[in-house]
C-alpha cells in the first residue's frame, strides 16, 4: 500500500529575533529584533513498501519572509550603504530554501542487514548578511547519504554511514 499526507502550515512571529552577521570573524555578530516575520507553506508526502524495499518521497514549499521594514548591519554586503542594508516586507529570510524534496529507499537484504539511501534536494536561498535580497541567491543543491546496518545480536549492531556521498 501507498501512504500519503498533505499538510499546510503558517506562522507569524511578532518581535522575532534574528542573528546578524557583523564582523570580520566567521560567526561573529549579534542578535537583533526583526519585527514581524512570516513562514507559510505546504508539504506533501508519499511512502510505501514493496517486499523488502521501503521508500518515501516528500516535498515542501516554504515562503519565509520579513513583514516589517528594518535596517540591518551588513558590513560585508557589497550593496550595503554605510554598512547597512534596508529590509522591506516580502524580502525572503536567509537560509530558508523555498523548495525542499527528500527521497529515500531502504532495502532489507536479510533479516539482520539493511542498506538505505536518501537524497535531500534544496532550491536556492539567500545567505545571512543579505536579508534585503540584494544579491543573487546561492544555487540549490542535492546531497545523497547512505548507510548500512548489520545486527550481530539483539544487543549488538555495526553500521557504516556516509554523509554527502558524492562530495
Amino acid at each position: 500500500p501507498i501512504n500519503w499526507s498533505v499538510a499546510g502550515f503558517g506562522s507569524r512571529n511578532f518581535d522575532d529575533i534574528i542573528f546578524v552577521s557583523a564582523g570580520p570573524v566567521l560567526g561573529s555578530g549579534f542578535f537583533q529584533n526583526a519585527g514581524i516575520t512570516q513562514r507559510a507553506g505546504a508539504e506533501i508526502g508519499l511512502d510505501g513498501k514493496i517486499g523488502p524495499v521501503g521508500w518515501y518521497a516528500n516535498y515542501s514549499f516554504t515562503q519565509a519572509t520579513f513583514e516589517s521594514n528594518l535596517k540591518i548591519a551588513s558590513p560585508n554586503n557589497p550593496r550595503a550603504v554605510n554598512g547597512e542594508i534596508q529590509v522591506r516586507p516580502g524580502d525572503r529570510l536567509p537560509g530558508v530554501p523555498q523548495h525542499t524534496a527528500k527521497l529515500g529507499v531502504r532495502v532489507n537484504l536479510t533479516k539482520d542487514w539493511t542498506v538505505s539511501a536518501e537524497s535531500i534536494i534544496n532550491s536556492s536561498q539567500f545567505l545571512r548578511g543579505d536579508e534585503a535580497n540584494l544579491l543573487a541567491p546561492v544555487g540549490g543543491y542535492a546531497v545523497v547519504n547512505m548507510n548500512s546496518q548489520y545486527s550481530i545480536t539483539d544487543f549488538l549492531k555495526v553500521f557504516v554511514k556516509v554523509n554527502n556521498l558524492f562530495d
